[in-house]
């Protein structure tokens, strides 16, 4: 796990889930897996940009219910972004 994806573990841990209703997968899209059905993509903002594979995209679309968590470079709480709204913009 690198460090961006290390906060969006530590963001859902806050956010109520319990460590084991969280599932890391360390070379899959999305990032993480909830108890919940929530699949969580996980991306570091370099220079306002987020950057995705064409693999990545393929499998988060695969998820029904998934958002794109964006960190910047700083601490704080991610952005969290719809992945249809993502789709339009890496489709565009």
């Amino acid at each position: 796990m690198n460090q961006t994806e290390r906060r969006a573990y530590e963001w859902l841990l806050e956010q109520g889930y319990k460590a084991e209703d969280i599932t890391f997968q360390s070379h899959r899209s999305p990032d993480f897996l909830t108890a919940d059905g929530k699949g969580w993509e996980v991306k570091l903002a370099r220079n306002n940009v987020i950057a995705f594979t064409d693999g990545q995209v393929s499998d988060a679309e695969a998820h029904q219910n998934c958002c794109v968590l964006v960190f910047s470079a700083g601490k704080g709480a991610p952005e969290i972004i719809p992945l249809p709204s993502i789709q339009q913009i890496v489709r565009a």
